[in-house]
């Protein structure tokens, strides 16, 4: 089937639409959102492989089409779906109590990352034959958290704030360890750094902290205009936009450190800073867009990660299943 811009518009809409029918469905059924949205995204892979080339079903022929010809490659998230999310959810953060408990939650997101990793991969590389690096890159992936569900719970019983803090800190700053460690085990697996320890925890310190300091920088320029603007609420939201996207592009590509770490760091100086230069109505309104950017993101990256899990598991031995299970283990045994 020839593909045309058309189809991947389609496509992305109707997996919205569909996303937006499992909130009401994920509340009725007490069960998390993003779980039940990689489940769906398992069904429609699934129905993709069966009814995708088939012609004169109209518009359900069109979107199976749509979603068999529809590639997203992982730079499209890296730099399209990323950013939204990470500063939408530091955005959130109470600044004040996360410094309050920073100690804590960087021993948990950081520490406990790399601790996870080691176990990860060193279980992974005991009975895989694989390269240690590329086990470790496994256990990087597999070792970041999502509180979603955690937190939602915590909501509903009552638990203690500065609980709900530490768990939304320590995935905030987990997700971005495992990516700062992630981009450099690739560096060390592709041959472009020498795969030492010594030259690992360098490459750490140096771009974790380089993306704080780059975050910095470009979101104290951003809340500098931003005090000057008066009752532009559109164009104070937009420059938090650009914010994300300059400083993740600028930390990335242009600096070579961290841009996870510098769009958390732009959201909570927005968040502390800049939420006090504007109006309570234009902060409310801008909380407001980036809550639907979130959610938006979040929606399609979970159906698409869904989506595509068919057609691997087309593709999957005895020995992958053995292998998944020890990851799972390892990973439960890491987190214990």
């Amino acid at each position: 089937m020839e593909h045309h811009v058309w189809h991947t518009v389609f496509g992305l809409a109707g997996l919205l639409a569909i996303a937006v029918v499992m909130v009401p469905a994920a509340r009725r059924f007490n069960f998390p959102y993003t779980v039940l949205l990689a489940v769906l995204g398992c069904v429609i892979g699934a129905a993709e492989l069966s009814f995708g080339e088939l012609h004169g079903l109209g518009i359900f022929g069109d979107f199976f089409g749509a979603l068999s010809g529809f590639k997203i490659s992982s730079e499209a998230i890296f730099f399209v779906f990323l950013p939204a999310l990470i500063f939408e959810s530091a955005l959130s953060i109470d600044v004040r109590r996360l410094f309050d408990d920073i100690g804590s939650i960087l021993l948990l997101a950081v520490i406990g990352l790399l601790i996870s990793t080691i176990v990860v991969g060193y279980s992974l590389w005991a009975v895989s034959g694989f390269a240690l690096v590329a086990c470790l890159l496994v256990g990087a992936i597999v070792s970041a958290t999502d509180p979603v569900a955690v937190v939602a719970i915590f909501k509903d019983l009552g638990a203690p704030k500065r609980l709900a803090i530490l768990v939304e800190g320590e995935s905030l700053l987990n997700d971005a360890t495992a990516i700062v460690i992630f981009s450099i085990l690739v560096v060390m697996l592709t041959g472009e750094s020498e795969p030492s320890l010594l030259a690992g925890a360098w490459a750490f310190v140096k771009v974790f902290i380089g993306g704080i300091l780059v975050g910095y920088v470009c979101a104290r320029a951003v809340c500098y205009v931003i005090a000057r603007l008066r009752n532009l609420p559109l164009a104070e939201t937009t420059l938090t936009i650009s914010l994300a996207y300059l400083s993740f592009i600028i930390a990335e590509h242009y600096l070579h450190v961290s841009g996870v770490m510098a769009v958390v760091t732009a959201a909570l100086v927005v968040g502390s800073i800049g939420r006090t230069a504007i109006s309570a109505e234009s902060w409310h309104g801008l909380r407001e867009t980036w809550e639907q950017l979130g959610f938006w993101a979040n929606s399609l990256i979970f159906v698409l990660v869904g989506i595509v899990v068919p057609r691997l598991l087309i593709q999957t031995g005895t020995k992958e299943v053995v292998l998944f299970f020890v990851l799972l283990v390892a990973a439960f045994a890491a987190r214990a």
